[in-house]
């Protein structure tokens, strides 16, 4: 399997904050198998931390797709439409019976207690 090696040097590389080229790695990784999953989150991760949001949008999105299921996907998918100004679309992706919007699998935040909206 030849995308392996890349994506774990991105994983190295991302430990080590080196976000930027692990971007690139997890991409290159991308390439040699288009279904890697780990790979496209890490690549969403990255990017999210790099701060380029609409590029971890749509590397969050992916996931999604490769797999409707990924709770912490669709989780940070949230977070980054919060962060983009997007709350109606955020509150979509993680809103749950209680009405709450989660940020990990094991806290749960009020979507009232992250503040005004800028449009209220």
């Amino acid at each position: 399997d030849q995308a392996e090696p890349h994506r774990r040097l991105a994983d190295a590389l991302s430990r080590q904050g080196r976000l930027a080229e692990a971007a690139d790695a997890y991409g290159a990784a991308i390439r040699l198998q288009p279904d890697l999953l780990d790979a496209h989150f890490g690549l969403a991760m990255a990017l999210k931390n790099l701060g380029r949001l609409e590029d971890a949008e749509k590397a969050f999105r992916q996931v999604i797709r490769l797999d409707p299921a990924h709770r912490d996907a669709m989780t940070w998918l949230a977070r980054v439409l919060l962060q983009l100004g997007r709350h109606d679309e955020a509150l979509r992706w993680q809103t749950d019976s209680s009405g709450m919007i989660a940020f990990s699998a094991d806290r749960s935040v009020p979507f009232a207690l992250l503040g005004p909206r800028p449009d209220a």
